[in-house]
Formats: C-alpha cells, sequence, structure tokens
C-alpha cells in the first residue's frame, strides 16, 4: 500500500504599504491685515483653534490612513466675520494633486498651491 502524505505548505506574503506623509499650510494673505483664525480637524484628530498672523504661516502634517479615505476640513474666520469652511485635504480628490498642499486665504477666496508654486485652483468664499 502505498500512502502519499499530503504536505501543506503554507506561503506568508507581506503586504508593506508605505504611506507618505502629508502636510497641509495655510497661508494668511487677507488684506487689511488682518489675523486669521483656524480651526481644522479630522474624524479622528482636533487640531485646535489657532491664529495666523497677518503674512504668517501655520501647518500640520498626518499619515492618510490606507483606505485612502482620509479628510481634514477647516474653519477660518476674521474680523468678527462668519466662518467660512470647507475640506483643506481630501485623499480622494487632493491626495494625488499634493503631498505638500499650500493654501493661501485670501479676502474673497482659498487657493491651493502645490508645493512647486503651481496654482492648482481657487474657490470662492461662499456668501
Amino acid at each position: 500500500m502505498n500512502f502519499t502524505h499530503p504536505v501543506l505548505v503554507s506561503t506568508f506574503f507581506f503586504l508593506v504599504i508605505v504611506v507618505t506623509p502629508e502636510h497641509v499650510y495655510i497661508d494668511n494673505l487677507l488684506s487689511d491685515g488682518f489675523s486669521l483664525g483656524v480651526h481644522c480637524r479630522s474624524g479622528d484628530d482636533d487640531l485646535g483653534e489657532q491664529t495666523v498672523p497677518p503674512g504668517g504661516q501655520w501647518g500640520f502634517g498626518f499619515n492618510p490612513n490606507i483606505w485612502e479615505t482620509t479628510l481634514f476640513y477647516c474653519g477660518f474666520h476674521w474680523n468678527n466675520g462668519p466662518t467660512h469652511s470647507f475640506d483643506v485635504y481630501d485623499e480622494y480628490v487632493i491626495g494625488s494633486v499634493c503631498h505638500i498642499c499650500y493654501w493661501r486665504i485670501e479676502t474673497n477666496q482659498a487657493c491651493l498651491y502645490t508645493v512647486t508654486n503651481h496654482l492648482h485652483k481657487c474657490y470662492p468664499w461662499v456668501m
């Protein structure tokens, strides 16, 4: 009688996902020399209220999640006016455009620039 013993060969594959840190910078380019109030958050993190002086910059870095669903949104206000809110980083939309994103906040709009100082798009404030 000839018995064949099954041999179980297990192969383990290790999937290594390299996550590149992302950075978002907020530049205060408001006219009239106003300080810019900024409050950014995601579903997991609240970065708190920040004050960006005229001509100043504030930024933050993070590692996006592996599901490509990372979203950071911020509220902007100045001179006792209304708060303007929008997404400053949406992995699905912006992740392919820049890994270092610069938002230039102006009185009438917010403009996204890439690290090479290339204008991607401006978004007028909805009043």
